[in-house]
């Protein structure tokens, strides 16, 4: 059964045979005259061969065909003279039988036909695609102008009685469009006067017919359209690099989630609207062609072009189906199994780990998760330009090249282990997305919350002494700081059409993760796997939502409590509880309450309101606890709290601490009364090793983001950071510095800012002395290689002597060896470029420059692009955001737009971009606004730091005024402007209680 989109309407697809989908014109044979059409058959085959064959006469005889010919559906192409074709789209409608253009007015559509979509822009479900034909030729540099023709040919059923075919298409023009009824004993009926008209704004392609589509009966929809290969690294893009012969190389390459598959060809592009594919790419001969399926034959045309053809896919989503065509390299020329790496010529050597561990991760997900991998072959490919870190393509997986290709030479462990988790990521939602995919984007958090927390049980799988569940609780942390703002959002929070895009956020990938690892930890590791396989075959090929999950995770519920009543409160609830225990010493009980944790305060709030709003919401909390005096850490749950609050009894004597979320398993903070938490800071300087090294950095971290919420005193948080002196784990000092983080930015510009960094540089000093530049560590002790990465950032960034001296001799050494012939560890580049750009002259900048644009290895490019926003002299740094704003400056859009995140998080920098994003606001939303998360990612970063009451006055004067030149950017500033009110309290309400206690906590 398959559930299409919000219409509630549910249909059994039937399956689609091979005659469905080779027939056009075609009458099904019948048995009684099976000999004698038999033979007029192979009559008609014979007839048909020799017309072939005149054809390709006056095919070569026409030098203009032979250069642009398309087989099959697109018979003789021309490309497309000029990019002009494509500027008016909207203005375009094609009548099929008359053949001539016609502008339509929006007036002219029949409302009432999809009313249904008139509200939140979904299909309205009226018709359903169950195949695609589609065959598409590209036209690519040096020759052609980065163009495309196709054509599709679209099975669908009716599912309602219909005059408008309605489905998506951006960036198309439709050259033709017409319909016809499959009929399975006659000739299919083609209907008269389609009529096609493009809704831009709403980007979808209407088809209005004379005849009304019946219900239950099946039609093909032909069409054929123009397309482009743009350059914005979303639906059908170019990447272009320079090969090894000096010339640039070009690779086209897709990437349709979450909605652009409409961009490359008409389709009904929601993920709910499954089908089944079959591709035809024409291409030069020199090009390699790539899809989901393997090829299943490749003919020449002519001189210049080939055809290749594909498999049929299985039922998928169009965000899933995917396109590469251009110069790519397999790592091995034969195959040793399923899995291929592909890459431009002068990388593909770095391709070796991904082509190592792929199959091994791959086989133990299938093993653990008991659900076979299905496709016939599991292409990675490694893209130029490429936005995000990777996208799950069934059978053909893209990565940017820093997620897929690692050189041991030049990358230290940290990429290492971003390049493993990534695999692992990718490779779970081979089954948490491709196989069973959400209906819609607001249960997203179904394939990426799964696909986060399964990336790391394969990791832990194949690097058990990486211990990376460490890594991962560390995310917990990033996470609950930004679902703390009163602007967070419910993880299954409604997604309009045009809203889509923002639900890939940290909400749906981290604290999806978070919540699927509370989860399994409730249930119970067994029962959880035993439901979760029930689920994946149950709605294998299909689409789900998160109910179809409860239901058969309920099957092996063993809590008093349903898996649906339990989790419709953390998904549909925007944030997370705290839980305060407030301890009776006396008889040894605690009253446990619960409320919505909120940090960013304002003064322009009203507390009444703020206390209850925080009131009204109410979770299903698994609780944890254990005590000094027994020492359990296992994470089996004591007691729910269900309600605003309740008791616990029989608990430890008065002078033994207890702790609750044992290893932090569950998704809340916690509280307690004073008497507890002195109990626990004296456990932690006595003996911290007797705490489980998980809580103990629950406790900072929760401690600190009490502390800035108003639940607890500025004192008692500082105060349990001393024991960090005697910490030596990465967890602890990780969960520390996520919220020193808050602390180093509201204090920048304050005389405490010297302050601080004195007081981390003294509890830091002892892991300085025990790991800094010349500790020996492990290869495989992966957390001390992060923790001594951490320590040595920030003790050279606070300008320690002893490490800012090493770290200048060390850029020194790397500047005097060339590229090739580096000694620097490659752990250690990224500080010392940083620390040898921030103190350095401009000279060292310029050739820091001129060594970005002449390294081809795009991870390297990362860390020189990060050292040169290090710089503290205000020109350079005024200089770097001008060539982001450069399209010719050698910055693509991406590094462009990490540019001002780079920026931003230099101390000294902070002023100069805020400054530089005010004066630019509308071309920086104009060229960032609508690529990808880039125009968010750079408010958020950039206005992070206002604290101020005329920084607040200047953003509220500019969402006044520029309403329409920053609307790519409009909601990030709102949500920036609430922020800066939280900062604004702060600092009227905190600052005074930190700088106080660092002033008299002097070492």
């Amino acid at each position: 059964m398959t559930v299409l989109g919000n219409s509630n309407i549910v249909t059994q697809v039937p399956a689609i045979e091979m005659e469905d989908l080779d027939r056009c014109d075609k009458p099904r044979l019948n048995k009684p005259f099976y000999v004698i059409l038999q033979r007029l058959q192979i009559g008609v085959l014979f007839l048909g061969a020799l017309l072939f064959l005149a054809w390709c006469c006056s095919y070569f005889a026409d030098h203009q065909g032979s250069k642009f010919k398309v087989a099959k559906r697109l018979g003789t192409l021309k490309e497309p003279e000029d990019a002009e074709t494509f500027k008016a789209l909207e203005e375009l409608t094609i009548i099929k039988g008359a053949q001539r253009l016609v502008g339509l007015k929006e007036e002219a559509v029949d409302k009432a036909e999809h009313r249904e979509s008139e509200g939140n822009g979904r299909l309205p479900g009226n018709v359903v695609p169950y195949h695609y034909n589609l065959t598409l030729q590209l036209f690519m540099l040096p020759k052609y102008n980065f163009t495309t023709r196709g054509n599709v040919e679209i099975f669908i059923e009716c599912i309602e009685p219909t005059e408008v075919i309605i489905l998506h298409a951006r960036d198309l023009k439709v050259e033709s469009a017409s319909v016809a009824l499959l009929n399975e004993t006659t000739e299919n009926k083609w209907l008269n006067n389609t009529t096609v008209e493009l809704d831009t704004e709403r980007q979808l392609l209407l088809i209005h017919l004379n005849d009304t589509l019946e219900s239950k009966s099946r039609y093909i929809l032909d069409i054929g359209f123009y397309g482009i290969i743009n350059n914005l690294s979303v639906g059908l893009y170019r990447s272009g690099y320079i090969a090894q012969d000096g010339n640039t190389s070009w690779i086209a390459s897709t990437q349709f989630q979450p909605t652009d598959a409409r961009r490359a060809f008409p389709c009904f592009d929601e993920p709910a609207l499954k089908a089944t594919f079959r591709l035809n790419i024409v291409c030069e001969k020199t090009a390699v062609a790539l899809s989901n399926m393997p090829q299943t034959k490749t003919e020449s045309l002519d001189e210049e072009w080939k055809l290749v053809t594909f498999m049929k896919t299985p039922r998928m989503s169009t965000y899933t189906f995917a396109i590469i065509v251009g110069d790519v390299q397999p790592f091995k020329k034969e195959k040793e199994n399923i899995i291929q790496i592909w890459s431009r010529h002068d990388m593909i050597e770095y391709g070796e780990f991904a082509y190592n561990v792929t199959p091994i991760i791959l086989k133990y997900l299938q093993e653990y998760i008991e659900v076979p991998f299905t496709m016939p072959k599991l292409d990675l490919a490694a893209i130029p330009n490429f936005l995000h870190a990777a996208m799950e393509n069934w059978g053909l997986i893209t990565f940017d090249e820093t997620a897929l290709l690692y050189d041991p030479s030049k990358l230290g462990m940290e990429s290492k282990v971003f390049v493993t988790l990534v695999l692992g990521h990718e490779l779970a939602h081979q089954w948490f997305g491709n196989l069973v995919t959400a209906t819609w984007w607001d249960n997203i958090w179904l394939n990426e919350g799964f696909a986060t927390y399964y990336e790391y049980i394969a990791v832990d799988h194949l690097q058990p002494e990486w211990n990376i569940f460490h890594l991962f609780i560390a995310t917990i942390y990033e996470v609950m700081e930004s679902d703390s703002l009163e602007s967070t959002r419910a993880m299954a929070s409604p997604v309009q059409a045009n809203e889509v895009l923002q639900s890939f956020d940290e909400i749906s990938y981290l604290k999806g993760g978070a919540i699927v690892r509370m989860l399994q930890h409730f249930i119970g590791e067994e029962g959880f796997r035993k439901g979760l396989k029930n689920y994946l075959w149950r709605y294998s090929n299909k689409n789900a939502r998160e109910n179809d999950l409860w239901q058969n995770l309920n099957l092996w519920n063993r809590n008093t409590l349903g898996i649906k009543q339990v989790m419709t409160s953390w998904t549909s609830q925007a944030g997370y509880p705290l839980i305060k225990i407030e301890r009776n010493y006396e008889n040894r009980t605690a009253e446990v309450t619960q409320k919505h944790f909120v940090t960013n305060l304002s003064d322009d709030e009203d507390e009444e309101e703020t206390t209850k709003r925080q009131n009204e919401k109410i979770w299903s909390v698994p609780v944890t606890y254990t005590d000094g005096s027994e020492l359990d850490w296992s994470t089996k749950t004591d007691f729910w709290l269900a309600s605003k609050s309740d008791t616990i009894k029989n608990l430890t004597d008065e002078n033994t601490w207890i702790i609750a979320n044992v290893q932090q398993v569950g998704y809340y903070r916690v509280n307690y009364d004073q008497d507890n938490w002195n109990l626990i800071l004296e456990q932690l300087i006595e003996n911290h090793t007797v705490i489980n090294v998980i809580n103990r950095a629950q406790i900072i971290n929760d401690l600190l983001n009490l502390a800035r919420s108003d639940e607890a005193e500025y004192a008692l948080a500082l105060n349990m950071t001393k024991y960090l002196f005697l910490e030596e784990e990465y967890l602890p000092w990780k969960a520390a510095f996520t919220a020193f983080k808050y602390l180093d930015t509201m204090l920048a510009k304050t005389p405490g800012h010297d302050e601080f960094k004195e007081y981390l540089i003294t509890i830091m000093t002892p892991l300085y002395h025990r790991l800094g530049w010349s500790a020996e560590l492990d290869d495989n002790d992966i957390l001390s290689k992060f923790l001594r990465k951490s320590i040595l950032k920030w003790t050279c960034n606070y300008d320690n002597p002893d490490c800012v001296k090493e770290a200048l001799a060390k850029f020194h050494e790397w500047k005097e060896n060339s590229p090739e012939n580096q000694t620097i560890p490659a752990d250690d580049l990224e500080i010392v470029l940083c620390t040898g750009i921030a103190r350095g002259p401009t000279e060292d900048w310029e050739y820091m420059w001129k060594r970005y644009l002449k390294t081809n290895f795009k991870a390297e490019k990362n860390t020189l692009l990060k050292s040169l926003a290090c710089t503290r002299e205000t020109r350079l740094l005024r200089k770097l955001l001008k060539r982001a704003m450069n399209s010719s400056s050698g910055l693509d859009l991406k590094d462009a737009s990490d540019v001002f995140l780079y920026v931003a998080g230099n101390s000294y920098g902070q002023d100069i971009v805020y400054d530089y994003f005010i004066r630019h606001m509308n071309e920086i939303s104009f060229r960032f606004g609508s690529f990808a998360f880039g125009g968010g990612n750079i408010v958020e970063r950039v206005t992070a730091s206002m604290n101020s009451e005329n920084e607040i006055e200047e953003l509220q004067s500019i969402l006044k005024g520029r309403k329409t030149s920053v609307r790519e950017i409009q909601k990030s500033l709102k949500l920036a402007l609430h922020r800066s009110k939280s900062n604004l309290h702060w600092m009227r309400n905190k600052y005074d209680d930190v700088y106080n206690w660092l002033r008299e906590n002097k070492a």
